[in-house]
């Protein structure tokens, strides 16, 4: 079964879909959508803002849909985020019900947990605390920017997945991302930080793809699952005890 089931890839073209698509090509047919394809021919050119008839088709004979795509800007206005982070989202989810996906992996954010990065008292961040988005920062507040919608939409995007498991044909895993970034720039970026939550929240690239093959195959008696999405190396600050065990997440990448 799995070397035949379809896998359907959005923001294919974006570092983290590309990663992902590498990762599973030579094991699963591959469906792959996203706004700027950048002119590969493997790629479908798909605003899932805006329903069309048309391309909800993509959808049918589909196993499992990663949903990648997304504004990554996390300084974003309202405006700017509507489409790609929320109108995209329900327009996903309404799509794979329809086409009978099997599940739809929604990738979060740890931004829907940041406002407790100055929190001594929380020394761990568990999936099941209470979201706190991101407020922004001093300076954001100075610009005129008092709450991050980043932050907001993300734990839209989770609640609406948590919605349709519950409501429909189709089981759905929320993962709250770490920070990923080509592994060229590791060491240079993490050098330079000054921000120690931004050390506490990477995810490897390798990593990041072995924990969405775990959520391929998870069993979940619910439907539904939450789960943090970090290297080893920041598990001191995320709780991902609860990852390994729903998903059997164990990341292998530790970082100096």
């Amino acid at each position: 079964m799995s070397e035949t089931r379809t896998i359907l890839i959005t923001g294919a073209g974006g570092f983290l879909g590309s990663q992902l698509r590498r990762h599973f090509e030579d094991r699963y047919p591959l469906r792959l959508v996203d706004l700027r394809p950048q002119g590969d021919q493997q790629i479908v050119r798909v605003d899932l803002a805006v329903w069309d008839d048309d391309w909800p088709a993509l959808f049918q004979g589909v196993d499992t849909v990663f949903h990648l795509a997304a504004s990554p800007r996390i300084h974003a206005t309202w405006t700017e985020l509507l489409g790609p982070n929320i109108d995209a989202v329900a327009n996903v989810f309404e799509a794979a019900a329809r086409g009978g996906v099997r599940r739809v992996v929604f990738a979060s954010s740890g931004h829907v947990m940041k406002g407790y990065n100055h929190d001594a008292s929380q020394t761990q961040i568990a999936a099941d605390d209470p979201p706190r988005p991101w407020q922004g920062s001093r300076f954001a507040a100075l610009r005129g920017r008092f709450t991050i919608p980043y932050s907001a939409t993300k734990l839209f995007g989770e609640r609406l997945a948590q919605f349709y498991a519950q409501t429909h044909d189709l089981s759905a895993i929320s993962v709250r991302l770490g920070r990923v970034h080509p592994p060229r720039r590791i060491v240079s970026w993490l050098r330079k930080l000054r921000d120690t939550w931004q050390q506490d929240s990477y995810l490897s690239p390798a990593d990041f793809c072995q924990l969405m093959e775990c959520c391929l195959d998870a069993e979940l008696p619910d439907g539904y699952a939450l789960v943090n999405g970090v290297s080893a190396a920041a598990a001191h600050r995320w709780d991902i005890e609860h990852t390994r065990r729903i998903v059997h997440y164990s990341p292998r990448r530790k970082v100096a």
